[in-house]
């Protein structure tokens, strides 16, 4: 394999419910990260709390934040329209990923103003050159 990653779910009272499948609770999660990627999700008093353990020389911790956030738009997705099919969930994604970019492009765009704002204006002077 590429790489070793583990899902793991944590429910906190009650039974545990997804739709129509049959699921089996046992604890794994000790606190140490033995694979390369390990997402361990608990869900507290209707709430889901997403923490992710992982190699640091394998993934960087901007490429985690974008894996985390799609998984979010995933879940809201799913739980919103469980009949949804997996390509309307890719295109979700996307549009995601396509308003984010635009968010960024815009705060590039208002940082690049605000600099040039604050840059200091210098008077060049022209002075009569002589030539000899």
């Amino acid at each position: 394999p590429l790489i070793t990653a583990l899902f793991g779910l944590d429910k906190f009272g009650g039974e545990l419910r997804f739709f129509d499948l049959e699921v089996k609770a046992f604890a794994n999660h000790n606190g140490i990260a033995r694979r390369e990627l390990t997402w361990n999700i608990a869900e507290i008093d209707e709430r889901l709390s997403l923490k992710c353990n992982y190699n640091r020389n394998l993934f960087s911790s901007q490429t985690i934040q974008h894996w985390m956030e799609q998984f979010e738009v995933i879940l809201c997705t799913v739980t919103k329209q469980p009949d949804i099919r997996l390509n309307a969930i890719a295109e979700r994604l996307t549009e995601s990923d396509r308003r984010k970019q635009l968010r960024e492009e815009k705060n590039l765009e208002a940082t690049s103003i605000q600099k040039l704002k604050n840059l200091k204006r210098k008077a060049i002077g022209i002075g009569n050159s002589h030539e000899k």
